[in-house]
């Protein structure tokens, strides 16, 4: 229930969190993000959440979209077992304006994430 912007705050104290109370609506979860502008992102960055490790999402599709409701999957990772930064290096560079992470799988119903970054140019 955490709010998705405390993604993008700079702050990894903070975070988003699925519902996780009552009804736990399970997989698939996402986070989509509008860059502004056409940007072509070579990397993606995600923080996990340092208390809560356990209830990480595993699984994720980073996915594209020129129009924010047509998505387009792009490349698949799986999240190592460690707290802190995670890079993934996209194999082939995304030319989009949104970009959203597909969380696909993990230990829980519920998950959550403390930032979001990506590496863009114009």
């Amino acid at each position: 229930n955490g709010a998705p912007e405390k993604t993008i705050d700079g702050d990894a104290s903070t975070y988003w969190h699925t519902q996780h109370i009552g009804e736990m609506p399970g997989y698939p979860h996402w986070l989509a993000y509008d860059m502004k502008k056409t940007v072509t992102v070579s990397v993606v960055e995600l923080t996990s959440r340092s208390d809560q490790k356990q209830n990480d999402f595993t699984d994720f599709t980073i996915q594209q979209s020129i129009d924010g409701s047509n998505w387009i999957d792009c490349e698949s990772f799986k999240l190592a077992d460690v707290v802190g930064v995670q890079t993934f290096n996209l194999q082939n560079p995304i030319k989009t304006r949104y970009i959203r992470v597909y969380m696909t799988a993990g230990p829980n119903l519920y998950t959550h994430l403390s930032e979001f970054s990506v590496g863009f140019y114009d």
